[in-house]
């Protein structure tokens, strides 16, 4: 018997990533911990969480074309300027920092918009031998274990 597959229309929407950000909130530090020590993309690992919640599965293939399709994004422009933000955190009134702030979010919202196309085009699996956390963790060289001690 084949796999059961799922249309992504109604989890690509605006909701799935108000959903992201809110889950976020839950635990901000530990979100950035994982980006910081272990380089791990938030974006991906908050969409493979709520993935995993509504069972339904990409493929490790599906997850090395997400990591590829915002690679240049995040590399040339949204990771430099992080770095530059977090930098001119001391230099900057708490007014100037909050609007550097405001643009680095901004980018954040273009990854998950680069994501959201691209995963239109992507068929959704309801049956999978690993979650997606674990899917696209192992992508990355991690295991699951790191999860709970960040």
């Amino acid at each position: 018997m084949a796999p059961s597959t799922t249309s992504n229309n109604a989890l690509i929407d605006p909701q799935l990533w108000q959903y992201c950000e809110q889950h976020y909130l839950l635990a901000p530090k530990r979100y950035i911990a994982l980006q910081d020590d272990h380089h791990i993309n938030v974006n991906l690992l908050l969409l493979a969480e709520h993935l995993d919640q509504q069972r339904c599965y990409l493929s490790p293939e599906h997850w090395q074309q997400l990591q590829q399709v915002i690679h240049n994004w995040e590399m040339h422009v949204l990771t430099p300027f992080r770095a530059l933000r977090r930098n001119s955190k001391h230099h900057n009134s708490d007014e100037q920092y909050q609007a550097v702030l405001a643009i680095e979010l901004s980018m954040e919202r273009q990854s998950q918009q680069m994501l959201s196309a691209h995963l239109t085009c992507i068929t959704l699996s309801q049956q999978s031998n690993q979650t997606n956390v674990r899917c696209y963790l192992s992508q990355l060289g991690l295991s699951e274990t790191i999860l709970t001690r960040s």
